[in-house]
Order: C-alpha cells, then sequence, then structure tokens
C-alpha cells in the first residue's frame, strides 16, 4: 500500500499538467525513421540527423526542466498506470478483492479537499515529538523514532537520522571496496554546489515555514537558525571535485570506532532500529562530517535544532501535505533550481540532492 501511494504521489506530481490517464501504451517503432531529420548530415550533426524531428515534435513540457524519449517514456507509463488506477477504483461487482483494495486506496488519496483541509495534520504527531526535545539524548531518541516511523526503509538501508536539504546519504550494507568477498556498511554524503548566493535558500526556508504558522519575522529567524546549521555541516563535506578520489572515500571503521565520530547520538539504537544490528564494519566516507556534526550539536541550543528539524520534517512532508507546501516545495526545487516554467501541484516532487551546497 505504501508503495502505491508513493506511486500516486510520484505520477501526479511528475506528469505535465495537461495529464490524462490512458487505457493503453502508444506505439513506438523500435527505429522510427519520421523521427529522424535526414535533412541534416550525419557526419557534422548525428544527433539532428537521429532525432531532429522528434525533437521538434517533443518539445520540453512547461513542468519539466528536461525532456527525452525516457522522459516522455516514465511519463506514458505513469498515465497507463493512472488508468489502472482509475478503472479499478470504479465500483464494480466484478472487481476481484485486489483490484478493490488497490481502486479504494487509490480512491482515498486523490481526497484533495481532504488533503487542502488537513494542513500539518498528518504530520502533527512527528512535530509535537520535535517540540518536547529538551536535551541531546531526546533529541537522539526523537530523530531515531522519526526516522524509523513510516520511512519505509527496510533491512537492507536507511538514511541516518541527522539529515540535511544540502546532503543525500544512505546507509546500507555493499561490498567492501577493497575485499568484494566481504561486505560491510557504508555511509555516504554527497554535497553539490548552487551558487555563491544563500538568499534563494533561505527565502526557500522562509517560505516553507510561513504556512506552518510562522509570520515573517519568526520564518525569518528559524530559517537562520537552520541555515546556519546546514552551513556548518555541508563546509565539512568533501566537494564533488575529492570525492571522485576513491581514496578519499574509504574509511573502515568499527561500529564502536563509528559512534565514537558522533557519541551525542545512540548509533546503536539506530543501527538496531534500522534492521542493521549485523553490521559490524562501517564505511565511513567522510568522518569530518560526523565530527563536525557533532561539534555542532553541543554548538546549536537545543531551539535551533528543533528548527532544523521541524524544516525538514516539513520539507520532506511537502509533496504530500496541502497546497501551500506544495507550492513552495516547487517554487524552490524546481522553478528556481531546475529552471521549470511553470508551476503548481504537478510540478514535480522535490529530491534533497538538488539543495546541496
Amino acid at each position: 500500500m505504501r508503495l502505491l501511494l508513493l506511486f500516486v504521489s510520484a505520477a501526479a506530481l511528475t506528469a505535465p499538467l495537461a495529464a490524462q490517464p490512458i487505457s493503453q501504451l502508444p506505439y513506438s517503432p523500435s527505429l522510427d525513421t519520421t523521427s529522424m531529420d535526414l535533412t541534416a548530415k550525419p557526419c557534422e550533426d548525428f544527433a539532428r540527423y537521429a532525432c531532429g524531428n522528434w525533437n521538434k515534435s517533443n518539445p520540453i513540457p512547461k513542468d519539466q526542466a528536461s525532456w527525452d524519449v525516457y522522459s516522455k517514456l516514465t511519463y506514458d507509463n505513469e498515465r497507463f498506470l493512472w488508468g489502472l488506477l482509475e478503472e479499478a477504483a470504479k465500483p464494480s461487482s466484478d472487481r476481484t478483492a485486489a483490484q478493490q483494495k488497490v481502486g479504494d486506496f487509490y480512491h482515498a488519496c486523490m481526497d484533495e479537499g481532504a488533503v487542502e483541509k488537513a494542513g500539518l495534520q498528518p504530520i502533527r504527531r512527528k512535530l509535537d515529538a520535535i517540540q518536547s526535545i529538551q536535551s541531546l539524548a531526546d533529541l537522539s531518541r526523537v530523530v531515531i523514532a522519526g526516522h524509523m516511523d513510516g520511512s519505509g526503509k527496510g533491512p537492507c538501508s536507511a538514511s541516518p537520522p541527522i539529515r540535511t536539504s544540502r546532503t543525500r546519504r544512505a546507509l546500507s550494507p555493499s561490498p567492501d571496496a577493497v575485499n568484494s568477498g566481504c561486505r560491510t556498511g557504508i555511509t555516504t554524503q554527497d554535497r553539490c554546489e548552487i551558487g555563491r548566493d544563500p538568499r534563494p535558500l533561505r527565502r526557500a526556508h522562509e517560505t516553507r515555514l510561513r504556512p506552518a504558522g510562522r509570520d515573517g519575522r519568526d520564518a525569518a529567524a528559524h530559517a537562520g537558525e537552520v541555515m546556519a546549521i546546514e552551513t556548518e555541516l555541508a563546509q565539512s563535506m568533501l566537494t564533488r571535485v575529492e570525492m571522485r578520489d576513491p581514496h578519499k572515500l574509504f574509511h573502515k571503521l568499527s561500529r564502536k570506532e563509528f559512534a565514537a565520530l558522533t557519541p551525542a547520538l545512540d548509533w546503536d539504537g539506530f543501527f538496531s532500529a534500522a534492521g542493521l544490528g549485523g553490521v559490524a564494519v562501517v564505511n565511513v566516507t567522510e568522518p569530518a562530517f560526523y565530527q563536525a556534526l557533532e561539534r555542532q550539536l553541543h554548538a546549536h541550543p537545543i531551539g535551533d535544532w528543533q528548527s532544523f528539524l521541524r524544516w525538514n520534517l516539513i520539507r520532506d512532508a511537502s509533496p504530500y501535505l496541502s497546497s501551500p507546501f506544495v507550492n513552495s516545495n516547487f517554487e524552490f526545487y524546481n522553478k528556481y533550481l531546475r529552471g521549470v516554467r511553470s508551476s503548481g501541484r504537478a510540478g514535480g516532487a522535490a529530491s534533497a540532492g538538488w539543495t546541496a551546497i
């Protein structure tokens, strides 16, 4: 069911504005000569020769940053699956039990009126848990519980509990980079630049907080706290160029050694909750990040970390909440970062990796 919900959300958010469900996939021949531009000379411009007419017939949709045959294939598949879900949602005496279950669940997901009315209610319990944090021990407990609650992660991989909008990271069993016969846990970070001007990112932070009931001054203050933590953590990370050196990404540590990098967090509890209790050795791609995290956990007051966790929770949930959250999500991640021209609920879900600094 969770997989269906994620598909419904993704399909609704990535499809062009005029999208409609379809009952069968359009036929595309393996070699479509009408897509070629035979007026182009292949030795001078092979791309135009091979795909010129296809490009002319398939301009980039206004709610997309790019478009190619694979994007269109994904789009057509989503429309086809959309049609199957629409059909399954229609009451009928000849629906199978599986069709009825899928159809009813899909129909419930499409109740946008209820979504608009709910506002922040779907994440209210997690917001209250963040508000209750009074110590680093509370913070560790809340982020582990909140991360595992509904994360959809199985025993194979999980994201570490402290996440930022500027990084994407994962923790998962993986072959050892030196000895492929062994498996280790691996933690990764990814920092990418979005420009030297921090103002658009600050405005995005403020815009995300305002629908949560914070006035301009309050939102600006909390956005500043989030920005400070994220910037300090990002500065500890390797650049994209540095990450091309595999030797800089290989730091095998025991679980005890890894936990010692950030003792303020209950890593044993996290590994256990993530179903990774059997992982004994971890390749920490960037130990400096976890050391910086430990310093920042002590350098910032609990209120700053509450702002940080609150903002990240809202950011992650925004594609599934009411229009103010969806639109603010789209304005930054798609319109500003990716250059998409149109806006609205059909714009596309955000990916944390886009905003990394």
